[in-house]
């Protein structure tokens, strides 16, 4: 099995502005899954950026909270970015549960090379993920 994935959160009060998170290079999110209040939360945006590029929205994440016991096992669910800067806005993390099957799409990579493109052909690819 792969090694899991460690990402630090800090919670967020509920008069933390995201504008002003977002000047102090932290990018706001929230915690959610089923059967699981709602949680207001804080990352750091260098290492957000980094476990992102790691893990994607199909790995399994290590989340530990400041001032919480514990850490919870999550996904990404979704990712907003600026359409301009691409910088990050905000995301959401999905906690998981063991009993509970989930459904998610997992990118296909291509590796290597068809044996038609070294006659003149073409690969043409109809996916870029499946859904599992």
């Amino acid at each position: 099995m792969a090694s899991l994935i460690t990402l630090t959160a800090l919670p967020r009060s509920a008069d933390a502005k995201p504008k002003a998170l977002r000047r102090a290079h932290y990018v706001p999110g929230v915690l959610y899954g089923p059967q699981y209040a709602t949680r207001s939360l804080q990352f750091e945006n260098a290492g957000l950026q980094r476990i992102l590029q790691q893990a994607g929205t199909s790995h399994l994440i290590q989340l530990s909270i400041d001032g919480q016991d514990g850490s919870e096992l999550v996904l990404v669910r979704e990712i907003q970015r600026h359409p301009v800067t691409r910088a990050l806005l905000h995301v959401d993390l999905f906690r998981t549960q063991a009993d509970v099957a989930i459904r998610l799409e997992v990118p296909i990579v291509h590796r290597g090379s068809a044996p038609a493109i070294a006659h003149g052909g073409y690969v043409n690819t109809l996916l870029d993920a499946l859904e599992v």
